[in-house]
């Protein structure tokens, strides 16, 4: 149980950050 939570905290991690990443291309490309 408890690996899997570090598995989905993990994969939320790097989606939030591939969301911040966008986010932040797009301000920079407007």
């Amino acid at each position: 149980m408890l690996e899997r939570h570090q598995e989905v905290n993990s994969h939320l991690r790097a989606l939030a950050e591939s969301v911040t990443r966008h986010v932040r291309d797009r301000r920079i490309s407007s």
